[in-house]
């Protein structure tokens, strides 16, 4: 059997799967959580951030989809969207709205791959556009991981917070996430 992963990216993946096989497959949410774990195992931190997440997403629908209905094109609704673009978008509104640590970018980032990967050729831009104006609409409009608990881990190797690197301005602090550099405007 093969290592267990700490990567949230897998866990968020995973999450997509076992929601796939509660929406499509009819499958009771805690049996579609164990099938997944079982074929890719994930450290113990992982496994229960997979957990909350499905039960989350399954607890919220009618939520998430009001939330994601407000922001789609006039004669659409979430009954019309492909499935995976659906469970996509459920999975992050779940995290930009439930989970107040979660970086927002990161979730929208790691939602458009899934789209991609898994959804049509226009996905990945449709559940961003969606995403975009969900974040928008809510309480991490203007998310500063400063106000945030501080957390030895925020996220998986693409995306944890290593360290500061410099002051760019008195207003504005950059961090180094991965690969990338992070802006944040402070007080």
């Amino acid at each position: 059997m093969s290592e267990p992963s700490r990567s949230r990216r897998v866990a968020r993946e995973l999450a997509f799967q076992a929601l796939y096989s509660v929406k499509v497959g009819g499958c009771i949410s805690s049996e579609a959580v164990d099938y997944v774990l079982d074929r890719q195992p994930l450290a113990a931190e992982n496994a229960q951030f997979l957990r909350d997440l499905v039960q989350g997403v399954v607890s919220h629908v009618p939520e998430l989809d009001g939330m994601v209905s407000r922001y789609l094109a006039r004669g659409w609704s979430v009954d019309r969207l492909a499935i995976t673009d659906l469970l996509a978008l459920r999975l992050a509104t779940y995290e930009i709205l439930y989970l107040p640590g979660m970086p927002p970018k990161v979730t929208i980032t790691q939602a458009v791959e899934l789209a991609k990967n898994f959804g049509g050729a226009e996905s990945g831009r449709f559940v961003n556009g969606v995403l975009a104006s969900v974040l928008a609409g809510s309480d991490k409009a203007e998310w500063d991981p400063s106000r945030e608990e501080k957390r030895e881990t925020i996220e998986d190797e693409t995306t944890q917070v290593i360290e500061e690197v410099e002051e760019e301005a008195p207003e504005t602090a950059r961090f180094k996430v991965g690969a990338w550099t992070v802006k944040s405007d402070a007080d």
